[in-house]
């Protein structure tokens, strides 16, 4: 058959697919999921549980099975990290073999691979820390831009709709 994502009875996967089967659900009726008919993590209140994606691209649930938006955002999220991580390396001139270990260990350290692999779909998040350390060094380089600020907050926004509350 065609691929449908990871295994729905694996791991924490079932808890996943249930808060992606809600949000898919509201989605594609256009309408905000306030509560659950079944707690999930002792809460029926669906957005007052910190660990789900309410980014922009869950839109993308209104044409894709879940397992596979899981799939997609976390390419997604992986395009954004790579973005990151070339803007530092362009920014403070790092030559290929400082930018490919960077790259190599935080991008595919084991722990976050690992929190992903057994269903922890929120630590995706953790791939938008670049441009946290970016945005951090600009402000220390230079304390009075003030879109600088700005810009680190909205970056911090992203992760917390990511679901990344633990990054």
């Amino acid at each position: 058959g065609s691929f449908q994502g990871p295994p729905v009875t694996l791991e924490d996967w079932p808890k996943e697919y249930r808060y992606l089967s809600v949000l898919q659900q509201a989605v594609r009726e256009g309408r905000v999921p306030y509560f659950l008919t079944e707690p999930i993590v002792f809460s029926r209140k669906y957005l007052a549980i910190p660990e789900t994606c309410l980014s922009p691209q869950v839109a993308l649930l209104a044409l894709l099975p879940p397992g596979v938006f899981v799939l997609v955002n976390a390419l997604l999220m992986h395009v954004a990290f790579c973005a990151g991580v070339w803007l530092l390396c362009r920014r403070y001139a790092l030559s290929p073999v400082p930018a490919a270990f960077l790259f190599l260990i935080a991008g595919l350290g084991g722990h976050v691979s690992a929190q992903m692999a057994v269903g922890h779909s929120m630590w995706t998040g953790f791939l938008l820390l670049p441009f946290v350390l970016l945005l951090v060094c600009a402000l220390a380089e230079d304390a009075s831009s003030g879109a600088t600020p700005v810009w680190l907050a909205l970056a911090l926004v992203a992760i917390l709709l990511q679901g990344a509350l633990h990054v």
